[in-house]
């Protein structure tokens, strides 16, 4: 007994195979939760490591511009502005493809498949990150090559 609430009657909102099916739809409430945690952990993680007013300030130092906004203040609010408008595009895409093995679960009544979404995002995030290292290697390499050819080392 938990908080005057039966410790059994709260897990079937937290079991992901109890999600979305049609006999007990109102185990699906479980779901608003995780797709909550994706929002919050979305922008959370944005605001971590991106400081608009930094960017400004970086992109100010190098003489650069951003069309019709004064740099500052103004190209700060520039850059938070857009940069919630492509977090809200992709945090809609990542609760896509985290729910959708989980509605076709629940739907289909097929178990161990609800795990996937979650496993997608994460691999996916891994193999853009060794992606870019991979690239951000191969470009140094091929700019020696280019030094070593040119005469300049």
């Amino acid at each position: 007994m938990f908080l005057g609430i039966n410790d059994n009657a709260a897990a079937p909102y937290f079991n992901i195979s109890s999600w979305f099916d049609p006999e007990h739809f109102i185990y699906t409430l479980g779901c608003i939760g995780y797709i909550a945690l994706i929002i919050f952990f979305t922008f959370f993680y944005n605001n971590l490591f991106s400081n608009p007013v930094e960017i400004a300030e970086a992109v100010e130092k190098r003489g650069g511009t951003i069309s019709d906004r004064h740099p500052g203040k103004e190209t700060a609010d520039f850059i938070r502005h857009e940069s919630h408008k492509m977090l809200s595009v992709g945090c809609i895409f990542m609760i896509v493809i985290a729910l959708l093995p989980m509605v076709l679960s629940g739907l289909c009544h097929v178990n161990g498949i609800s795990f996937l979404g979650t496993s997608v995002l994460i691999i996916t995030g891994t193999i853009v990150e060794t992606y870019k290292a991979l690239f951000a290697d191969s470009l140094g390499i091929s700019e020696r090559k280019k030094l070593e050819n040119g005469g300049l080392l």
